[in-house]
């Protein structure tokens, strides 16, 4: 025991001495403790207190503006040189330009020596003096002309970004990004070549986008990129009307602009994709915006220079398609296989049928594009159910909705089932009565696509759709097909007629339906029958009610009732078989 003891009084002092060793080492020069482990590891996401409130005393801020001063006293100085002639111009130009260049060095030598609260007072201090001196310098001035002024505009830009970017200050970044989207305004309008200086607010918008990525400042690239698409905006009206009457501003070329507006375009798009494909991020909200405002900026001015010009309209429809395949196939290759479903899919899904839907327009103007139409309407059927995509399958309907718009059949819809009997009503066109045979045909599709029978509410939107744009078509001939026969094509039908032969197309449309839907494969059509049935007791309270007779009022009632009885229960028929047969 005396032993064992002496050994333990041992251990216990060699371990105090351990202890206060490891004390000592882990002390710090003022003697707090050095961080470890997860202590260690949280302390590298966070700066120091004296990093991010920097301990600014009154003499060091009476330093700092002084020098601020001092600094501007010399860019004042030096344009006092320069307008009186003491230095000649291009001399004061370049001695301007230096001097700008040079203090944004000295913001970025001063950030590197870890001076960051002078490095930010020296860059602002930079801006004030650059920016108004080369708007001066190519405006008031006239020390140089628009385009070289224009270059050391983008040069000083540059240097000020970059050092904004290094330094990673996101209030300079902010002062330069603005300044320059200011002189560049100011310059577009104050000067001959705005074109030049739309090309500047095109690369500045891009910076301001990399730089959204670069450092996350996402912010910063929107008032870049609505001033863009506002400019390129006003400089296709000008294209337009080269005279420049009512715009405001000098010509501008149709070819120029047509290449702005693809440049617009382009550099969006472009490095939306690169960020997208291939650094694999996901669309933002900013890139869904800016994509749906080039689009109609970047493409629809091109557009309109082309149709105004007479120039470059093929060609420019040729490019939409060719992009359409595009971006369909990197919807439904690439980005499906490494993204999935998400907001990238349909971003680059929509991009493909916008574009399809341009160029269709560009390459098929006039009565032909209901027909162009059709037939995207019912490859997109097909392409859908074959690859079983619900997207392709949505885009089908849209495009013949819009083939429905374009024919007429949906001024012929309203007429039948809306119109009055004092005028005239529209009358179907060919492509309306191929609409609703192509619609009929898309939904024969999509319920014979093997797995429609399983497939969810969800999946089955495009189908109800579809059937919607089908039912609507039908009623709408069977209404004039009746009222021609029965009362006597408007303006010289009767009213009271008219009316009856609404609320039966109506009422047989929705027992129909609740028929045809008890198929488990047509279930969707029985989503229009309650719809359908509401309508009717509206119109008859509304227009039957109104203008009926007593015969065409129990007409009327008669087939109304008859559908409010049959209609539900052959809808709960059809709902109880279906559980049976699932049991």
């Amino acid at each position: 025991m005396p032993v064992n003891s002496e050994r333990l009084d041992r251990l216990e002092g060699r371990i105090a001495t351990l202890e206060q060793l490891v004390a000592q080492l882990q002390a710090g020069p003022g003697g707090a403790p050095v961080p470890s482990g997860a202590d260690a590891e949280d302390s590298t996401y966070e700066e120091p207190v004296s990093a991010l409130r920097p301990d600014l005393s009154a003499s060091r801020a009476m330093f700092l503006l002084g020098r601020s001063i001092l600094v501007l006293a010399g860019g004042f100085l030096l344009r006092v040189l320069t307008e009186s002639g003491t230095v000649p111009p291009a001399a004061g130009f370049s001695l301007g330009l230096i001097y700008s260049l040079g203090l944004i060095y000295a913001s970025f030598h001063l950030q590197v020596r870890g001076n960051r609260l002078g490095a930010g007072t020296i860059g602002l201090t930079a801006a004030l003096i650059a920016y108004p001196f080369l708007f001066e310098s190519i405006t008031k001035l006239e020390l140089v002309t628009a385009v070289p002024g224009g270059l050391a505009l983008g040069l000083v830009t540059v240097a000020g970004l970059t050092t904004a970017w290094i330094q990673r200050q996101r209030f300079l970044a902010w002062i330069h990004s603005l300044s320059a989207l200011l002189a560049i305004l100011g310059l577009g309008f104050a000067t001959d070549a705005p074109a030049f200086f739309a090309g500047l607010l095109l690369l500045l918008g891009g910076t301001t986008a990399v730089l959204a990525y670069a450092r996350r400042w996402h912010l910063l690239r929107w008032p870049v990129g609505l001033a863009a698409n506002l400019v390129f905006l006003r400089l296709t009206s000008i294209a337009t009307n080269p005279a420049g009457v009512g715009t405001g501003g000098p010509a501008v070329s149709a070819p120029m602009m047509m290449m702005l507006d693809l440049g617009l375009l382009v550099v969006y798009l472009g490095l939306f994709c690169f960020r997208a494909l291939v650094q694999g991020k996901g669309v933002r909200v900013f890139d869904v915006i800016q994509s749906a405002l080039v689009l109609a900026v970047g493409f629809g001015g091109a557009a309109h220079v082309a149709r105004t010009t007479g120039h470059g309209a093929g060609t420019l429809g040729w490019l939409a398609l060719a992009a359409a395949v595009v971006f369909y196939t990197i919807a439904f290759t690439t980005v499906r296989e490494r993204l999935g479903r998400g907001r990238g899919f349909f971003y680059f899904a929509s991009l493909g049928l916008i574009f399809l839907f341009l160029g269709s327009q560009v390459m098929a103007p006039g009565p032909w594009l209901s027909w162009i139409w059709l037939l995207l309407g019912l490859a997109m059927a097909l392409l859908g159910s074959r690859f079983d995509r619900v997207t392709l399958r949505s885009h089908s309907v849209i495009y013949l909705a819009l083939a429905a718009i374009y024919s007429g059949l949906l001024a012929v819809a309203t007429d039948a089932f809306a119109g009055g009997t004092a005028a005239a009503w529209h009358e179907l066109s060919p492509a309306g009565f191929a609409n609703v045979g192509v619609s009929l045909a898309c939904y024969t599709v999509f319920v014979l696509r093997p797995g429609h029978e399983a497939d969810p509410r969800s999946r089955r939107v495009p189908d109800f759709f579809v059937a919607l744009l089908a039912v609507v078509g039908l009623g709408a001939l069977f209404v004039v097909l009746l009222v021609g026969l029965l009362a006597g094509t408007p303006p010289t039908g009767t009213a009271a007629t008219v009316a009856m032969i609404r609320t039966a197309v109506l009422a047989l449309s929705a027992v129909a339906l609740a028929l045809a839907g008890r198929r488990s494969r047509l279930r969707e059509l029985t989503w229009l029958v309650y719809p359908l049935l509401g309508v009717a007791c509206l119109k008859l309270l509304l227009e039957d009610l109104r203008q009926g007779t007593p015969l065409t009022l129990s007409v009327a009632f008669g087939f109304l009732g008859v559908a409010l009885i049959l209609a539900p229960r052959l809808i709960t028929a059809g709902r109880n078989a279906r559980r049976r047969d699932s049991g």
